[in-house]
């Protein structure tokens, strides 16, 4: 059962029971949402991590470099 109630029930208005608690997990697993670094729950993030023997996901998003048009 998720600790965080007041997430999960939202999820579940949006989409359904199944869907939310896949959509739960895996925010918490992936570290986005209330589980990112900085974020109010990031320390269940950090706990999922050591349970599964996981590194916890960084902050650092990489974006690939978008090339510019030649002129």
């Amino acid at each position: 059962m998720p600790i965080v109630e007041s997430l999960m029930t939202s999820l579940v208005q949006k989409y359904g029971k199944v869907e939310a608690e896949n959509v739960y997990y895996a925010m918490e697993a992936s570290g986005r949402g209330p589980f990112a670094k900085g974020a109010k729950y990031h320390s269940l993030h950090l706990a999922f991590a050591e349970k599964h023997g996981l590194p916890p996901v960084s902050d650092v998003h990489r974006r690939t470099p978008t090339r510019r048009k030649k002129r």
